[in-house]
């Protein structure tokens, strides 16, 4: 294995940590709201939110996904909307949050927004370090063959 090759290794490593701790907190947020909903009753100790952590490849996809309910009380229907992210930031806007929130879970959903935004944050630039240096190692891959070419010439 080359530099290259460690060098990714050891950056994929740091992602599947913070997929790790992604998920950790995915967890303690759920674990909040899975409280709160088995001592209420009713619709307002639902919550409308959902957060969902997945990894494909060794992109992190941290999600918040409102809830709406449509239908009778007897045959509730669930259809989940997407909040919109702020793509620069890499987080999702309070205000945004705060429309599917309820009051009982804002404190939650902020404290596990901000740990979410700091990992997509470190995510985004691991992920852009791998590319870099696949970008390098082809840089390389191209200077070792001028230079092959080079010393075959001369000889």
């Amino acid at each position: 294995m080359d530099r290259f090759e460690q060098s990714i290794a050891a950056i994929e490593a740091a992602i599947n940590e913070l997929h790790d701790e992604a998920m950790t907190a995915a967890d303690a947020y759920w674990d909040g709201v899975t409280a709160h909903e088995k001592r209420g009753t009713g619709l307002d100790s639902r919550s409308s939110l959902e957060l969902s952590c997945s990894k494909r490849g060794n992109n992190l996809l941290i999600q918040w996904k409102g809830v709406k309910w449509y239908g009778p009380t007897n045959k509730r229907t669930r259809i989940r909307v997407a909040i919109a992210r702020d793509k620069e930031a890499l987080t999702y806007p309070d205000k945004s949050l705060k429309q599917y929130a309820k009051d009982w879970e804002w404190e939650m959903v902020k404290e596990t927004e901000l740990i979410m935004q700091s990992i997509r944050r470190q995510n985004h630039h691991l992920v852009r370090a791998i590319m870099s240096i696949r970008n390098a190692k082809q840089v390389r891959r191209a200077a070792d063959g001028k230079l092959e070419k080079l010393q075959a010439q001369a000889s």
